[in-house]
């Protein structure tokens, strides 16, 4: 572990200011004895999680297979990113080549207002600024001195806090409570149930906001359960991948040959030509990460397929037109 710090230490060049203003950040809980030394720390996210019951699984010693673990999950759970160790590997390297900037010791990062609500860190212990993310520059500046105390899987859970919050802000999130959420189970001892999970041979993927940037895009499979109901299986809504199963059932057949392409004001959409078709209704859809999140599902004749999203308070908040839908046969 201490060759690997120093090697990621001099392939990184220039050290940063940590007074610059950033865009986002990830904390940890630190205790220190009375001269200042850490004797213990933890990601704020695992802390959270393991205050709200779940079990943490095992750590490691080895920071690559750690690594290389949790992405070949990320990419059960989400379809997405590397599935191959050596691009994982590639991947590791890049990053850190690229993305991570280590402080000089004894430069201390200050603590971003972007936390929300938490939990108190344990007596004699305090919430530092581990990592702090500077969107304008795509850099991540890292107290080293807290690097160099977590244990492995706590950093591996910082730079998969990095990610997942930079996605989160990008649509909207203004405070990182959501993705230390994600990040705490994603790191339980009970896996997460897929998105993709028990998708049938014949589905259709679909996706909206294609063109109106991320905090826009959505992506879910659509496919029929009987005559009379569909299925849209979400892996995003409006930029914020679910990492879990999450399904909206409809009581209504929504068949994608009954739709034809056309161009909007945002870009393309997928006008209705089914004139049986009437659904515009509110649906509750959650997972094993959130609580119910109200969606709207809109399928009517002559008008755009469409969804969108209500917010805590049950007004409008975010709303697209499917752009595509395209027929899948999975094992094929």
């Amino acid at each position: 572990m201490k060759i690997l710090f120093l090697w990621m230490i001099m392939i990184l060049g220039n050290f940063v200011n940590a007074g610059e203003v950033s865009s986002g950040g990830g904390q940890a809980i630190v205790c220190r004895d009375q001269l200042g030394k850490i004797e213990k720390s933890q990601v704020l996210d695992l802390y959270e999680a393991e205050r709200r019951g779940i079990t943490i699984r095992q750590p490691s010693d080895n920071f690559e297979a750690e690594y290389s673990k949790q992405m070949l999950e990320m990419h059960r759970l989400t379809g997405e990113g590397p599935s191959e160790l050596s691009d994982i590997a590639a991947n590791l390297k890049d990053s850190f080549q690229k993305l991570y900037y280590f402080l000089p010791s004894g430069v201390r990062l200050k603590v971003v207002q972007d936390i929300g609500k938490t939990i108190s860190p344990p007596k004699d212990c305090r919430l530092e600024q581990l990592a702090v993310y500077r969107d304008d520059q795509n850099r991540i500046d890292i107290n080293s001195e807290i690097w160099k105390s977590l244990s492995v899987v706590d950093q591996v859970a910082l730079m998969v806090h990095e990610s997942v919050y930079r996605d989160y802000r990008t649509a909207g999130d203004k405070t990182s409570e959501n993705s230390r959420v994600i990040v705490g189970r994603l790191f339980a001892r009970e896996p997460l149930t897929s998105a993709l999970e028990s998708l049938p041979t014949d589905s259709w993927q679909c996706s909206a906001g294609f063109l109106g940037g991320l905090e826009n895009q959505s992506r879910f499979f659509l496919y029929g359960v009987n005559a009379n109901n569909s299925v849209l299986q979400f892996t995003q809504i409006f930029g914020k991948k679910t990492f879990s199963l999450l399904r909206v059932i409809v009581p209504a057949k929504i068949d994608p040959t009954k739709m034809v392409s056309d161009t909007g004001p945002s870009g393309p959409i997928l006008n209705v030509t089914d004139k049986n078709a009437n659904l515009h209704q509110v649906f509750e859809a959650e997972n094993e990460i959130f609580a119910k999140q109200k969606v709207i599902v809109r399928y009517r004749f002559n008008e755009p397929f469409s969804i969108a999203t209500l917010d805590s308070e049950g007004q409008l908040d975010k709303q697209a037109p499917i752009g595509f839908c395209q027929h899948q046969e999975r094992g094929k």
